[in-house]
């Protein structure tokens, strides 16, 4: 069971909408959609249905679940 590491961007309402990064970590096989946004941002979604906005470059994650 190999697992991924990203950097996830949470908008924190409570906080008038700040923004924070934190870590995730997931297996390779819970993924299931990479979607591109904009300006080089990805979403990851996963089987179970949550969404994660990431902070990587889509490139890098793109690497990080081809290796």
């Amino acid at each position: 069971m190999e697992w991924l590491t990203f950097k996830v961007i949470e908008r924190e309402p409570a906080f008038r909408g700040q923004v924070f990064v934190r870590g995730l970590a997931v297996r390779k096989d819970e993924i299931s959609l990479l979607e591109e946004l904009s300006e080089g941002r990805a979403r990851l979604v996963l089987k179970d249905g949550k969404m994660f906005e990431l902070a990587d470059e889509v490139d890098e994650v793109v690497r990080m679940l081809d290796g």
